[in-house]
């Protein structure tokens, strides 16, 4: 019954959930659920818009997806893998502020040593920066955008935004207790994707901030009938205020 999310002849079965994360609203602005194998590269070239800034880890590089990406009038910036290659047409100075933000290589580059590898592809970006891991050791991004107008300290920023996304699953998995699928077709956990991230994000709506777990169990009870929706979120929000001032 699941045979479409078996891939390799392994027998191992795989979901994956390709999100597009609005960091400036924290929200998801497009869902899709595909099976293991499922392209990133393809569920983005397929859902570009015009006037965004794509920012990506390394899954997405792809030198025909920068071309689309330009193409469809908006902008990019991805991390580069090591193996990378790129020549150097122009080093950039480095300000003071570049250098505060960890930055320690900024350049105009041309992607690629072949020209059939980088279709109508303009000279680009390539920023390297150094920031601390999770083990207290120094490693380096290396940064491709094609934005030569930007200061190499807002692109390192930029990218720092990415991690955004990575909270906002870790927020889903606790909030919706998110175990298991009830279905075993593709629309079905699509349906329950979307049901699951409507319901959160209306919370956020309905309380003002992003919700807790227990905003979550107020809510829950108040969609059961054990209380009203309007004591839930007065409730919700004496505790928000509570919890403030323990902070403060």
């Amino acid at each position: 019954r699941i045979a479409w999310a078996v891939y390799n002849g392994s027998g191992k079965g795989n979901v994956r959930l390709h999100v597009q994360f609005n960091v400036f609203d924290a929200v998801p602005d497009q869902v899709t659920l595909t099976d293991g194998q499922g392209s990133e590269t393809r569920q983005l070239r397929d859902s570009l818009k015009a006037g965004c800034f794509y920012v990506g880890d390394r899954g997405f590089q792809d030198y025909s997806l920068f071309h689309d990406i330009l193409k469809a009038e908006s902008d990019f910036l991805i991390r580069l893998r090591k193996t990378a290659h790129t020549e150097v047409l122009e080093e950039r100075p480095l300000t003071t502020a570049d250098q505060a933000a960890g930055i320690r290589h900024d350049a105009t580059i041309r992607l690629g040593w072949r020209s059939n590898q980088t279709p109508e592809l303009p000279d680009l970006r390539r920023v390297e920066v150094t920031f601390t891991n999770r083990k207290g050791k120094q490693e380096v991004l290396i940064l491709l955008t094609n934005r030569l107008d930007l200061p190499a300290w807002l692109i390192a920023l930029i990218y720092q935004h990415r991690w955004q996304v990575e909270l906002f699953f870790r927020w889903l998995k606790c909030m919706a207790h998110f175990e298991h699928f009830f279905s075993e077709s593709l629309n079905g956990m699509t349906l329950q994707v979307y049901v699951t991230m409507i319901g959160l994000l209306l919370i956020a709506v309905e309380t003002g901030a992003k919700p807790s777990k227990y905003d979550y169990a107020l809510m829950s009870a108040a969609m059961s009938g054990l209380i009203s929706v309007e004591s839930a979120l007065e409730i919700a929000a004496k505790r928000r205020a509570e919890r403030k001032r323990a902070a403060e």
